[in-house]
C-alpha cells in the first residue's frame, strides 16, 4: 500500500527521504537462504520455493536474488526487526521506521498492524 511520507520528519533523524520518480522495484521472495560478510559487505540470499522433491519429500528452494549492502547498512536492518519483533511480541504496534508513517491501527499481530516500510 503506498503512502505518502510525513510532513516533517523527527527531529533526531540524521536524514530525509526523498521521494519522486518511478516507485522502487518491488521483488517478492519467500524467504532468506544465507547471509554472507567479507570485507565490510553482507550479501543476502533471497529465495522462492519451487516444489517438493517426490522422492526426499523435501522442499526445493532456488536462490532467486542476492543482495549486497554495506555491514553498516545491515547492522541497521537487524535494528529495525528486532524493534519490530519486541512489538510483535507485547502485541502493540512498532514504531514506524525511519521516513515511513506510523503504523495502522489494527488487531495486535496481524499484517497491517506492523509497518516496516509503506
Amino acid at each position: 500500500m503506498a503512502t505518502n511520507p510525513p510532513a516533517q520528519p523527527p527531529a533526531d533523524q540524521p536524514f530525509e527521504i526523498v521521494r519522486g520518480g518511478e516507485p522502487p522495484q518491488e521483488v517478492s521472495v519467500d524467504g532468506v537462504v544465507a547471509v554472507m560478510i567479507r570485507r565490510g559487505v553482507a550479501k543476502l540470499d533471497f529465495y522462492q520455493f519451487v516444489g517438493i522433491d517426490p522422492q526426499t519429500r523435501k522442499e526445493q528452494r532456488r536462490v532467486h536474488h542476492r543482495l549486497s549492502m554495506p555491514l553498516a547498512s545491515l547492522e541497521e536492518l537487524a535494528l529495525i526487526l528486532r524493534r519490530m519483533s519486541d512489538a510483535a511480541r507485547q502485541g502493540a504496534p512498532a514504531a514506524p521506521a525511519a521516513g515511513t508513517n506510523p503504523a495502522p491501527t489494527g488487531a495486535p499481530g496481524s499484517p497491517d498492524t506492523l509497518r516496516l516500510i509503506d
